[in-house]
């Protein structure tokens, strides 16, 4: 499981990619992936399939929550272990080589996520990397990324978009538009993925409450800042230059959203609340599971 964000003080909203055969005792070969990408549609069917999802009056919808004592161990048989540990030398020296060419500062922005940090990476494995964008020094990182990653070779690209929009169901090229080097890219034959996370906005307990006005598409041109620190948080929220507030639920959008530029953002308008002050504010939701919704970069 994965926490994605604090929802009190004892709870937290988890995304769960993995779980165990039946009732086997969890080893390096005993777990099946649930979800393949972060569509709205697979992350609501993993939640409904791990039978953690209930109510929660904060997104007005079932989600999946989990108290620290629930929290599964991943690698917890010794053997497992052992085999693991035997694999980093051909799993890891992509990642450390990686980490040495970045500056001491930008070493802090990076933390590994996924298989490489809980056990189960295969030598076929990508290294997935979140960025931490509360750190300020953190925001040029992907400038830095791009000098030392090789894109996507063609077919490797070619099937991440068709993979991606089929999943969201919208065209293949509003996914290559979404594509930028340094989300996805190659750096000494290993596939690394980045995802964008405000640590600081993550960890804080949430005070605000989402709900949706009605099912209806609502379709806006909007201009984004670059380097907007709530993008990180879930959901990521973004404002235009406008002063239109955009919530995301689909990280797929979040890297070119951190690029900025100017957007077609087809969305459902819905309301964000905070519980302290109940202050109103209207926005536009965007990676809905029960809606086909999408985010279109125009440069």
């Amino acid at each position: 499981m994965v926490n994605i964000r604090t929802i009190s003080k004892n709870n937290y909203l988890v995304l769960v990619k993995y779980t165990s055969i039946k009732d086997k005792e969890p080893e390096l070969t005993s777990f099946n992936r649930i979800i393949e990408t972060y569509s709205p549609s697979e992350v609501h069917y993993a939640a409904k399939t791990t039978k953690l999802a209930q109510y929660h009056p904060i997104y007005d919808a079932e989600i999946p929550i989990v108290t620290p004592d629930k929290n599964t161990i991943i690698c917890s048989g010794v053997e497992a272990c052992k085999t693991y540990l035997s694999l980093l030398s051909v799993i890891a020296p992509e990642y450390i080589e990686f980490l040495s060419l970045l500056s001491r500062t930008e070493k802090e922005c990076i933390y590994i996520t996924g298989s490489l940090a809980l056990g189960y990476m295969r030598e076929y494995s990508d290294i997935d990397i979140v960025m931490d964008i509360s750190k300020p020094h953190c925001i040029d990182l992907p400038l830095e990324i791009e000098t030392l990653a090789k894109p996507l070779d063609k077919e490797i690209l070619d099937d991440w978009i068709a993979r991606e929009s089929r999943t969201r169901n919208t065209k293949p090229l509003v996914a290559r538009k979404n594509y930028t080097p340094w989300r996805r890219f190659i750096f000494r034959n290993r596939i690394f993925s980045t995802s964008l996370v405000s640590i600081t906005r993550r960890t804080q307990v949430e005070r605000r409450i989402f709900y949706i006005d009605k099912l209806e598409l609502l379709r806006l041109l909007v201009e984004i800042e670059p380097s907007q620190e709530s993008l990180g948080d879930y959901p990521g929220i973004v404002v235009t230059t406008g002063g239109d507030i955009i919530v995301i639920y689909d990280q797929f959008y979040l890297p070119k959203l951190f690029e900025g530029g100017k957007f077609v953002v087809e969305g459902v308008k819905g309301y964000l609340v905070d519980s302290r002050d109940n202050h109103v504010e209207e926005a536009v939701f965007v990676g809905l599971h029960e809606l086909d919704t999408k985010i279109e970069p125009l440069s």
